[in-house]
């Protein structure tokens, strides 16, 4: 759980995973303290993003090897599916929804 309402999955090299998910929160916890909400979940997997794709440009890092699936809500977009490579690419997934 990276905040209370944004959730995610990841598959690779999972101490990789481990420290986007700390970098992750600490986004979240920053943008709450400075705005007084929830972070946005398209904002969250933007600097997400960003933060993997600078590993790939400095001599000397590595990219992380871990790949994101981030799901969350917010109350001005409603439910959002994300996925995020190693290399800091991100694509939104489109969540169906079935009403009766």
């Amino acid at each position: 759980s990276i905040d209370h309402h944004v959730h995610c999955s990841a598959c690779g090299l999972m101490y990789d995973a481990m420290a986007l998910i700390q970098e992750s929160q600490s986004i979240a916890a920053q943008y709450s303290k400075k705005f007084g909400t929830p972070i946005p979940v398209q904002r969250l997997v933007s600097q997400i993003s960003e933060y993997k794709q600078q590993s790939t440009q400095f001599y000397g890092k590595r990219p992380l090897g871990a790949s994101l699936v981030i799901a969350g809500y917010d109350k001005y977009q409603g439910f959002k599916l994300f996925t995020t490579t190693p290399g800091g690419s991100r694509r939104a997934q489109i969540i169906p929804v079935f009403a009766r």
